[in-house]
Parts: structure tokens; C-alpha cells; sequence
């Protein structure tokens, strides 16, 4: 009885962290895998989980993809030696958040914070999680400021080598993510983490080019454990409780990678001169500006200029959004951006229906709430208009009368409005 009481109370923060979250979603009208995941494939098997035996490190040391400029996290280190405060900083989806994982302590982000506690009993250390299942680095570049930056971190990992979809912008918009982090109050060491599929595939080939162009130390959990997998010496179901999410072993795992990374930069911490700290100056965009300046605006960011019946109210994970229920409704916002993107719930509760966006006198795109999947939904991020000519633009969402037949369409939810120039 006590196993079935334990796996409906994991059942029950899973529907808090991953109900209506999935990775690869489909951001910016670009279809990504299609994915049916359901809240119950990600539950943890019954008994303790096995932790898979890393031989002399040899996986440690294959998902090192770039040991990267070490100079920002010494700092943070050695801060952290002078007993001030340090922060340390996580940003991703639904992995990055802890889903799957049966304790909040089993979460690779809460073992990495506990490595950096152990070494430094007598720091104030914090740590701010700042993933959101479902969402990718294109919302997180708008949303980084609000959800992490404002914390001051010292230290950051960036995950979303499972979350993004391949796309002309997606390069541009994580470029703007890692900038946003580097260029921030306390200059923080920064990490890239790159998750994998059942499948064998994430997107660090376009995550790792920007690391490769800043230098930044990137670990791969899919060259780790993918040659040990594909050769059957590992079972997928050892470390993942579904097709993406870890399980607790994964996700000790995980950390474990990131932390054998940390020690070793600890470890040669008193054979580095002063002069070896020097944080180097930014080199000029690979791509662009584009997103150097990018914002999520909600009902308390921004106000409508005129509105024909939608309310503002409760959204999901972003909030207050605004309503619609009624077909025909209408909601207008002056936006300041040269990319323009808007934040919608798409939910499998067959209530959602069909939204019209209009920006200026560009071609309409309709936004899809209907979700076709056996678990909740998720805030979903979609490009509406890119390379606008910087300054005031018009934004019309219109509720309309058309849906998808699986659901009766009676409502319409926007969650936030993106903004980047």
C-alpha cells in the first residue's frame, strides 16, 4: 500500500510540473516530432533506482563537448571563498524544472546547487530554477530577465538542447539568451547542457555553435550516454521515465556530469595567477542584435488600445493574460519591437478555439489553442512577424468563430505578448 501511496503522491507533482508541458513543442509555426506524452509515462517504476556505474569517468569525460574559458566560473568560486553570496542559476524546460524526478532534491538542478553548497558550507548560496516545462529559448529569451537575471546569478546552466526546434531564428534567438545571461549584473560563468530524445537526437548542433563562438563550457548528456545506449550496454529505461524526461537516476547522472566539470575547475583553483581570471570582452554578435533587447509582457506589463470583449485574466504560467469567449472578439496593442510573438495556452480540454493575429497590414496567421494530446497542454510561443522596421507596430488578436472539430471552441487564452528589437 505504501508503494501505490508514494507513486499517486509522485503522480501528483508531475501534474504540477509537467501537466500541459512537453518538450519539442511546436514553437514559431514550425512542426516539430510528433509527440503524445502523457503525465503517467513519466512516473517513477516502484523501488529504488540503480545508479549507472560511470567506469574511471569514462562518460564524465566524453560529455565534456568544450572545456570552454573557465575564467567566470572561477570567479564565481572564488567569491563564494570570500564567503559572499553567491547565486546560482538554472534555465530550461520541464527537465531543467525537475519533472520526472521524485523529490525536489533529486532534480539535477538541486544536486548541482547541493555540490555548491558542500564545497562552500560557510556561503550564503541560493538558487533560482527558472525552467517552465514546454517552453523553449525563444520565450526564455524573453523571459530571462524577469525569471532569472533580476537574481544577480554568478553561475547559470542553459538547457534546451530538447526544447527547441530547428527554425530560420532559432540560432538568433539563443545567441540573444547566452548574450542576455553574459552581459548581465555579475558577469556569471555559463554552462550549456544538451539533453537528448529516445530517438538520439537534440538540437546542440545549433546550440553548440554559439558555445564554440563564446568559448563557454558545454556538456553533453547525449555523447555521454548515447554510444552506452545505442550498444545496449545501458537501457534507455535505466535513466528516462518517458521518451525525454529522466528519472532520478538520469537526473544524478546529469548532475554528476556538470559537477565532475566543477570539481576539476576547483581542484587547479590555487594554480590560477589573478591575471588568468580576466573576464574577456564579448565579441561582436554571430548572428545579430536582434534579441539583445526582448521582453514578456502580460496584463501587468502592458495594456490593450482598444478591446472588444476579452478579459484580462489567470493564464497559464503566464499571467494575467486575456480572454475571449465570445467569436468575433477583438484586442489591439501598440507593440515597440522588430519581432513580435505572442504567448498561447493550447490545451486538450476541448474548450479552445482559433485566434486571428494581424500585425499592421501583414497577411494574418491563425494561432491553434486545441491540443490533441492525452495530458493538458502548454503555453506555447509562436513568431507572428520578424524584420519589422524598428518602432510602433499593431497587433490584432481576433477570437474567431471556427475551431477544430475535436473541440467546441468556446474560449481563447493569450498568455503574454513577446517583444524583441
Amino acid at each position: 500500500m505504501n508503494g501505490r501511496l508514494r507513486k499517486l503522491g509522485i503522480f501528483a507533482v508531475l501534474l504540477i510540473l509537467i501537466a500541459g508541458c512537453t518538450e519539442n513543442h511546436e514553437p514559431q509555426n514550425r512542426k516539430g516530432q510528433d509527440e503524445t506524452r502523457s503525465a503517467d509515462a513519466a512516473i517513477q517504476s516502484e523501488g529504488e533506482q540503480v545508479d549507472i556505474q560511470d567506469t574511471n569517468d569514462a562518460m564524465s569525460k566524453r560529455s565534456i563537448v568544450n572545456a570552454g574559458d573557465e575564467a567566470r566560473i572561477v570567479k564565481a568560486m572564488r567569491k563564494a571563498r570570500r564567503k559572499e553570496k553567491v547565486t546560482i542559476g538554472f534555465i530550461g524546460g520541464s527537465i531543467t524544472e525537475g519533472a520526472a524526478a521524485s523529490a525536489e532534491a533529486n532534480r539535477y538542478a538541486s544536486l548541482t546547487f547541493q555540490w555548491w553548497k558542500d564545497k562552500f558550507p560557510d556561503t550564503p548560496i541560493e538558487m533560482v530554477n527558472a525552467g517552465i516545462g514546454a517552453t523553449d529559448s525563444y520565450i526564455g529569451v524573453h523571459r530571462v530577465d524577469r525569471d532569472l537575471l533580476q537574481a544577480k546569478p554568478d553561475f547559470v546552466v542553459i538547457d534546451y538542447a530538447v526544447n527547441d526546434s530547428d527554425s530560420p531564428q532559432l540560432m538568433n534567438q539563443y545567441e540573444g539568451l547566452v548574450r542576455k545571461i553574459l552581459q548581465s549584473d555579475n558577469k556569471p560563468g555559463v554552462l550549456l547542457l544538451f539533453m537528448v530524445h529516445q530517438d538520439g537526437t537534440n538540437l546542440q548542433w545549433v546550440h553548440g555553435a554559439i558555445g564554440s563562438y563564446y568559448d563557454l563550457p558545454m556538456i553533453s548528456f547525449k555523447d555521454a550516454v548515447w554510444p552506452q545506449i545505442k550498444a545496449g550496454r545501458i537501457g534507455w529505461e535505466q535513466l528516462f521515465a518517458d521518451e525525454v524526461h529522466p528519472n532520478d537516476a538520469g537526473h544524478r547522472l546529469a548532475a554528476k556530469f556538470i559537477t565532475d566539470r566543477l570539481e576539476k575547475i576547483y581542484a587547479d583553483l590555487d594554480k590560477r595567477g589573478t591575471a588568468d581570471d580576466a573576464i574577456v570582452a564579448l565579441p561582436e554578435p554571430k548572428t545579430s542584435e536582434g534579441y539583445a533587447h526582448a521582453a514578456l509582457l502580460t496584463g501587468d506589463d502592458i495594456a490593450p488600445v482598444s478591446n472588444s470583449g476579452w478579459t484580462k485574466g489567470k493564464t497559464m504560467r503566464f499571467s494575467p493574460g486575456w480572454v475571449a469567449d465570445q467569436a468575433g472578439q477583438s484586442i489591439v496593442f501598440d507593440i515597440d519591437a522588430v519581432h513580435i510573438g505572442i504567448v498561447y495556452e493550447k490545451s486538450n480540454n476541448n474548450q479552445m478555439g482559433r485566434a486571428e493575429v494581424q500585425v499592421d497590414d501583414l497577411p494574418p496567421s491563425v494561432l491553434e489553442g486545441h491540443y490533441p494530446a492525452s495530458w493538458g497542454g502548454y503555453p506555447a510561443g509562436e513568431l507572428v512577424a520578424s524584420g519589422l522596421k524598428k518602432g510602433t507596430h499593431k497587433v490584432k488578436i481576433t477570437f474567431l468563430a471556427e475551431h477544430d472539430p475535436n473541440s467546441t471552441g468556446k474560449q481563447f487564452k493569450i498568455c503574454a505578448l513577446l517583444a524583441a528589437y
